[in-house]
């Protein structure tokens, strides 16, 4: 199977060149947080479907959603101390932060019929869609205070179980 310590530019500096770049801390560090992902992810099976996603294609992914929603909510944060955010007309009732985590989730938001694609087989991109937005999400603490997540609930992952590449 793949692994995270064969995942294309591991090897590769800024300039495309082969070269070690990483100390053996930050690679074994690494290693770590992507095993915690491919294993979080790994879990995950659709039941109607029967069926998960390639496992390199998830791990990529995962890395990808996972660091870009938690670096792209801090950014939010330092620019609300510059600048207070204003509200949004009909959407008063949710604070910046909770506007983020909805506008993140409908950038992926598809429509999934239960049945499937008669002609091709259910395809996998509804999946992957569905846990692009939910699992970066159940691994912020911010996502569940923000909306209150209640312990033990399915969006709140506990301390432990939090999977975080930065």
């Amino acid at each position: 199977g793949s692994s995270p310590r064969t995942a294309p530019g591991l090897h590769y500096d800024s300039r495309g060149m082969i070269r070690r770049w990483w100390t053996d801390y930050t690679q074994a560090s690494s290693y770590d947080r992507a095993d915690c992902l491919l294993k979080q992810y790994g879990s995950i099976v659709d039941t109607p479907a029967n069926m998960t996603p390639d496992e390199m294609n998830r791990l990529i992914k995962a890395v990808a959603d996972n660091a870009a929603l938690r670096i792209a909510f801090q950014a939010l944060l330092a620019s609300e101390e510059e600048k207070p955010m204003m509200s949004l007309p009909g959407l008063e009732k949710f604070s910046p932060e909770q506007l983020y985590f909805l506008s993140y989730a409908s950038l992926l938001c598809t429509y999934e019929r239960a049945e499937g694609n008669e002609e091709t087989g259910v395809t996998s991109e509804p999946f992957l869609n569905r846990y692009r937005v939910n699992v970066p999400m159940m691994n912020m603490e911010e996502f569940s205070s923000t909306f209150q997540c209640p312990s033990g609930s399915r969006m709140r992952l506990e301390d432990g179980h939090r999977c975080a590449l930065i």
